[in-house]
């Protein structure tokens, strides 16, 4: 009678096991680290505006869109929007003048609003199963940040339009989020841990009448698997992004940004309490690792720039120049070739973006490889 039952626990034992095999596991789900393969970068060439003022400094900024494809084409799929004849043309013009090979080029006739890529590019979702899916989040900016001189608010519709327009052409499906989020606002380490700027409570507060709890619990909702920590942004700084002042080199490293007491008393506090903050997290039971790097210097009304925001190009790695700050500039250098020692680090001048509260990584949106 024992060897009957012994046999019959064995065999309940076996089936268990069998169907614990064969039933289909959920999916781990992760955002790809920047650091990580890219299919592809995008890049918003826009169009020409009325104004001249207008038109002098995005002609400028243009140069340095240009600037960013000739330098990692080699390394990465490069796709622009474009949307007009002229800025086709334009965009042409100037990378074959940079012996750009063009068929290595996508353009994308698409309508859209600005050259910030960064705040309305998609966030990929990757899945164990080799599927990738884009979170489509509300884009939109509170206060008076996007009212123009007569007082109207601009809603930049059709760069929110992007996202569901480059699905189609990628075959990727798209989730909609009632969420304000932008790109800039957000970092991934490539694992489970998620980087959001503290800012969001205030912009879904506008948008949504949310208070920060319910914030919270709806980003927790859509990110059910990762510890989201949520970062102060700095003080002064418009647009209130994480990239700003925040890097991952790899999953288990972060650069934060410094200052001196002297240059901004009040960020130099800011910025060490990220510090400490971001010390406190694990990765793979190991503390994650705090990197630093002195921001360039800037003036009273004028933010004047950022190492941290800077585009990874699969063995490339895209750095600002503000021309402003040689030693500066010399020492973020030489972290990133630490850093990411196999890396080739190429500079490009960032200037005319950042006095538009922008650099490198705003105007470039990242497509991850899904496997």
């Amino acid at each position: 009678m024992k060897k009957i039952c012994f046999y019959a626990i064995c065999v309940s034992m076996a089936a268990v096991g069998l169907y614990l095999c064969l039933v289909q596991k959920p999916p781990i789900v992760l955002i790809p680290g920047e650091f990580e393969q890219q299919d592809a970068i995008l890049v918003a060439y826009e169009k020409q505006p009325s104004n001249q003022a207008d038109r002098e400094l995005l002609q400028k900024q243009r140069l340095t869109l240009i600037d960013i494809i000739a330098e990692c084409h080699t390394s990465v799929d490069i796709k622009v929007l474009v949307s007009d004849a002229e800025s086709h043309q334009s965009a042409k013009t100037l990378l074959v003048a940079r012996n750009v090979d063009l068929d290595n080029i996508e353009f994308i006739h698409q309508q859209f609003d600005s050259l910030w890529m960064r705040d309305y590019c998609p966030i990929q979702l990757n899945t164990s199963f080799g599927n990738r899916e884009w979170l489509d989040f509300d884009y939109y900016m509170p206060g008076d940040t996007w009212v123009d001189d007569q007082g109207i608010r601009q809603d930049r519709a059709d760069d929110d339009s992007v996202i569901a327009h480059l699905a189609k052409g990628q075959g990727v499906n798209v989730r909609s989020i009632d969420l304000v989020m932008h790109g800039g606002a957000i970092l991934s380490n490539g694992g489970n841990l998620l980087l959001i700027s503290k800012a969001v409570f205030d912009w879904n507060k506008e948008r949504y009448q949310l208070s920060p709890e319910q914030t919270k619990a709806r980003f927790t909702k859509t990110f059910p698997n990762f510890h989201i920590e949520y970062v102060m942004p700095l003080a002064g700084e418009p647009t209130q992004h994480l990239d700003m002042f925040l890097v991952f080199t790899s999953r288990n490293t972060v650069v934060v940004g410094a200052y001196s007491q002297r240059m901004d008393y009040i960020n130099h506090v800011r910025l060490n309490s990220v510090a400490r903050q971001l010390s406190q997290l694990t990765v793979d039971e190991k503390p994650l690792i705090v990197e630093r790097i002195f921001m360039p210097p800037h003036g009273q009304n004028i933010f004047g720039g950022s190492y941290t925001n800077v585009v990874f190009c699969n063995g490339t790695l895209l750095l600002p120049d503000y021309g402003i700050d040689p030693a500066g500039l010399a020492q973020a250098t030489t972290l990133y070739s630490r850093l990411l020692p196999n890396w080739n680090i190429r500079e490009i001048y960032s200037g005319d973006l950042i006095v538009a509260e922008g650099a490198l990584h705003c105007v470039t949106g990242n497509i991850p490889a899904s496997k």
